[in-house]
């Protein structure tokens, strides 16, 4: 007579194994963890689980234990000797009973110290990368590991690959000496990229992006940025620094590129990268825009150029309804210094911009960029008859002094910025 879990139907079965993963490996003893434990509980459910690729193909990793107090004394298994073998050897199984179903892989781990295998763990992921459909990892430790530090980081064309997301911080910050080369000439299914602490160059050869969503990379290659955006027409966030190893070749196509569903744009300046950005906005179209941060990388202050002409001829042909806008010509790190005198050549272009935002709720300029005629074109008495009132909703003042930094938002801010960090996730 069949006992009762074995008159369960399979289509009943198949959902309830579905609901157990991904396999979790963050959590020793793995006896406990789907599908392993599924396969232990009878024959027949043995058979189906290994007979079921799928199952093994969806693995998640995350193991936070950084900066501990005593190691020596502390009981948490990632300071046992063998403590996370175990963890590689599911790892391995999953891997091999995935069969080539696309892996879906996430790793979260920020430890003092990465254990040999948990960097095992990345290596062998690492040689999947053929199979990858969605990897994520961060990994976060206070020295470099060697298994880390010699992988190789060419990631060729890889059509199943929807969303890559690469972060390895070896407790400087960054970690710019890192290159990787990544092959965009078929990713027709990819979502989202996102890569940081490091040189990202990409193929000359971009084929069409249709289904980007998000670029999110720090150091990538110039000169493939507009062949990246001609070929994404979907992209709706941009998160973005430059690298220019060589002479940044002379644009000859000033057709304009249209992103009608672009909501944020987040740049990263420094001196040799302007030009590249000045020549992205005046060719730009996105009035679907939200959010645009522009911050500078370095202390000193950017050289003059056209880059906030560039902006303000953007804001003018795309006409977004921006509820956020922080503009920074110098890094700041919270100090301010004291607000030029004179005026600045960039204020009539950022007194235009601000001209078109009547809805702008969030307004941050840093740097000589805020001038004292742009605090005075701002401010609320300025009492000039018939003179329209720039940027009606920003009616609480948290900087405007004689420094140079001009922060003001609307007396809603705690709602918005909510709102905010939201849109930040995306």
């Amino acid at each position: 007579m069949a006992s009762t879990i074995q008159t369960i139907l399979p289509e009943i079965l198949d959902e309830i194994f579905w609901n157990c993963i991904p396999t979790d490996l963050s959590n020793p003893p793995l006896s406990n963890v789907a599908p392993f434990n599924l396969s232990s509980v009878c024959k027949s459910w043995r058979s189906l689980v290994l007979e079921t690729p799928a199952l093994w193909a969806y693995l998640r990793l995350i193991i936070g234990h950084k900066d501990c107090p005593s190691p020596d004394t502390c009981d948490h298994f990632i300071h046992a000797p063998s403590g996370c073998d175990p963890i590689l050897r599911a790892w391995k199984q999953c891997i091999e009973r995935s069969a080539n179903f696309p892996l879906n892989m996430v790793l979260d781990i920020a430890v003092d110290d990465l254990p040999p295998a948990l960097a095992e763990v990345v290596r062998v992921s690492f040689d999947q990368r053929h199979r990858w459909r969605m990897y994520s990892i961060n990994c976060k430790a206070n020295a470099p590991n060697p298994t880390i530090t010699e992988l190789d980081f060419s990631f060729g064309s890889q059509p199943r690959l929807e969303i890559l997301s690469l972060t390895f911080d070896n407790g400087t910050g960054a970690d710019f000496e890192r290159l990787y080369f990544l092959d965009l000439s078929i990713a027709t299914r990819l979502v989202m990229v996102e890569i940081r602490y490091a040189c990202t160059f990409v193929s000359d050869s971009v084929g069409r992006l249709e289904n980007l969503l998000g670029l999110h990379v720090q150091r990538l290659n110039a000169e493939v940025l507009l062949d990246i955006l001609r070929n994404a027409p979907n992209l709706a966030s941009l998160m973005i620094s430059l690298y220019i190893g060589e002479q940044l070749r002379q644009e000859t196509d000033m057709s304009i590129i249209r992103l009608e569903n672009l909501a944020q744009i987040h740049i990263y300046l420094e001196s040799e990268t302007i030009d590249a950005f000045t020549h992205l906005f005046n060719i730009l179209h996105a009035p679907a825009l939200v959010f645009l941060t522009c911050k500078r990388i370095g202390e000193e202050e950017l050289p003059e150029s056209n880059l906030w002409m560039a902006l303000g001829n953007f804001v003018q042909r795309s006409k977004p309804s921006l509820q956020l806008l922080s503009l920074q010509s110098r890094w700041t790190d919270r100090s301010t210094r004291p607000r030029p005198d004179e005026n600045y050549s960039s204020d009539d272009h950022l007194i235009g911009i601000l001209e078109g935002l009547s809805e702008l709720k969030h307004l941050d300029v840093c740097g000589a960029i805020a001038s004292a005629r742009l605090a005075r074109a701002l401010a609320r008495d300025r009492g000039e008859a018939g003179d329209p009132v720039l940027c009606p909703l920003l009616t609480k003042v948290v900087h405007d002094d004689n420094f140079d930094r001009i922060k003001l938002h609307t007396e809603t801010a705690g709602k918005d910025n909510a709102v905010i960090k939201r849109g930040k996730r995306t």
